[in-house]
């Protein structure tokens, strides 16, 4: 679950690809429709092996108490089911080949406290499977509440800017930024919440636009860009802020000389 900002309070998230997947336990999950005569074998046996789903959403606001409202998705992303009739052969389906469930609302709660950021969410979801050429259907629930913690960024890193001159070279640097990781300088003329899908963050800056290249944070988390000023940016206010991805540093508001 990808939450902006990092730090708290979270303005929104986004169940996205890429991120963690639910998983059977145990790997091997069996189940058989019995026989109404005890002393012959099941009329039907069926394994589901290394079962993996994951949950995906539109981007969603969060509101001022935490709590937020969306549709999810279970998309299947691995596993296989054997299914073996009594007097028959098996035959084996791909769990992935189906798609991925109905939308389903949810309503949960998300809260960063103390560096620790608490997720409580209660999810009934199903997906089905049906292939009549195979005469084959079946339905997995996940029926609960999903309850998470994580630790999460204390604060935001910090970006500092020395005095702005057109026409010279302008010093800025982060510290205390997540160490060996790309961050970009961003700037714009005007200030409100963004959210930015690349770096999965929200940013203060309206239309942000990229000063200089990307650098590499060192193993402290520090970094610096030295970046020629305009000769037209004379007299006119910029808002500077850092970014990397899941994060971003303080708003920086400066007239340039």
């Amino acid at each position: 679950m990808d939450l902006a900002p990092p730090a708290g309070p979270f303005l929104g998230g986004q169940f996205s690809q890429g991120i963690e997947t639910f998983h059977t336990v145990p790997s091997i999950l069996y189940a058989e429709i019995p026989n109404l005569f005890s002393w012959l074998p099941p009329l039907c046996e069926i394994e589901m092996h290394d079962a993996s789903f994951q949950l995906r959403s539109p981007i969603f606001s969060i509101d001022s108490s935490g709590t937020f409202q969306t549709d999810v998705e279970l998309h299947p992303k691995g596993g296989y089911l054997l299914v073996t009739p009594i007097l028959s052969q098996t035959t084996q389906y791909y769990l992935d080949q189906y798609g991925p469930s109905l939308p389903t609302p949810v309503t949960g709660e998300v809260i960063a406290a103390q560096g620790t950021t608490t997720l409580h969410m209660p999810l009934d979801i199903s997906k089905t499977w049906d292939d009549p050429a195979q005469g084959m259907w079946a339905t997995v629930t996940f029926d609960g509440t999903l309850y998470a913690q994580v630790r999460s960024q204390s604060k935001q890193f910090d970006l500092t800017v020395a005095p702005l001159t057109a026409g010279q070279m302008g010093d800025f640097s982060i510290t205390d930024a997540t160490p060996s990781r790309p961050a970009w300088l961003g700037y714009g003329f005007f200030t409100g919440d963004v959210y930015v899908p690349y770096i999965r963050s929200y940013l203060g800056i309206v239309n942000p636009q990229v000063a200089g290249n990307y650098i590499v944070t060192d193993a402290l988390g520090n970094g610096q860009w030295n970046i020629p000023i305009p000769q037209a940016a004379s007299g006119h206010t910029v808002h500077f802020q850092s970014a990397q991805i899941g994060g971003a540093s303080q708003v920086i508001s400066m007239t340039i000389q």
